[in-house]
């Protein structure tokens, strides 16, 4: 966990969608294509929680409300 904080949760409150968050301090771009050069659709700040629908080496495309996009790893606790 980012803050190391540990506790329960019951069954009932378990998504099964994959979830990430940004851990970088400053605003990270969401881009619209996986090259770096694509344009930028919106940003997103620390601690937002997006949905994961899928990684590749050093990029992941995340659902973030409505928003569809790429976002480096290197930013977002939960992907492997």
């Amino acid at each position: 966990m980012p803050e190391r904080i540990t506790g329960w949760i019951s069954s009932t409150q378990i998504s099964f969608k994959r979830r990430v968050l940004v851990i970088s301090d400053e605003l990270i771009d969401i881009r619209r294509k996986k090259q770096r050069t694509s344009k930028v659709i919106a940003k997103v700040g620390k601690n937002v929680v997006g949905e994961l629908i899928g990684c590749q080496k050093t990029i992941c495309k995340i659902d973030y409300y409505e928003i569809e996009g790429f976002i480096e790893k290197e930013f977002l606790w939960g992907v492997d």
